[in-house]
């Protein structure tokens, strides 16, 4: 697994959910952190598994994202649509 950033390191306040290609976690004061690794291809079975983590670190309520990408980061058309959608932006 690989470390947090640095910066953000000393403010998690949640596991850190490693997904292969992406860590979640959530930082004081109360928002939750996608870092993506290099080279990741995001697609809709990953999107969804970190939309369902997000889900758990927040208990079902919304919470600020702040999103980490990295070089060579891409996502597919199908994650862009679903992305639009008010299921996906739920959290």
């Amino acid at each position: 697994m690989l470390e947090p950033i640095a910066i953000l390191k000393e403010n998690i306040t949640s596991v850190i959910h490693d997904l292969g290609d992406v860590m979640v976690y959530m930082i004081s004061p109360g928002i939750v952190v996608s870092e993506y690794y290099k080279d990741v291809v995001l697609d809709l079975a990953l999107a969804k598994e970190i939309n369902s983590v997000v889900a758990k670190l927040g208990n079902g309520k919304a919470y600020p994202q702040l999103f980490l990408a990295c070089p060579g980061q891409s996502v597919t058309k199908e994650v862009r649509d679903w992305s639009a959608t008010e299921v996906s932006n739920q959290y």
